[in-house]
Order: C-alpha cells, then structure tokens, then sequence
C-alpha cells in the first residue's frame, strides 16, 4: 500500500479498490447473497 493508501484506510477505515472484481464476480456474489436481502455494486 501507498503512504496515501495507508492514510486514507487510517482516516475512513476502509480503501475502495477499483476493478479487483469483474462485472461477472459482482454478479455471482450478488446472486449468492440476495437470499440475505443484500447486493454489491461495482464502482464506476
């Protein structure tokens, strides 16, 4: 991680990661767990 990366995980408590996970992984993901009433969006 970055000085920058590091910072922002230490301010907000979390860092946004963008295009780890293809569209066809967010949408597996969001199959499996509309049964607990949840979804994932991917970042745009």
């Amino acid at each position: 991680m970055t000085g920058e990366e590091k910072f922002k995980v230490d301010l907000e408590g979390y860092l946004i990661i963008k295009n780890v996970l293809t569209d066809d992984e967010v949408a597996e993901m969001n199959a499996s767990s509309k049964s607990m009433g949840r979804t994932v969006q991917a970042p745009h």
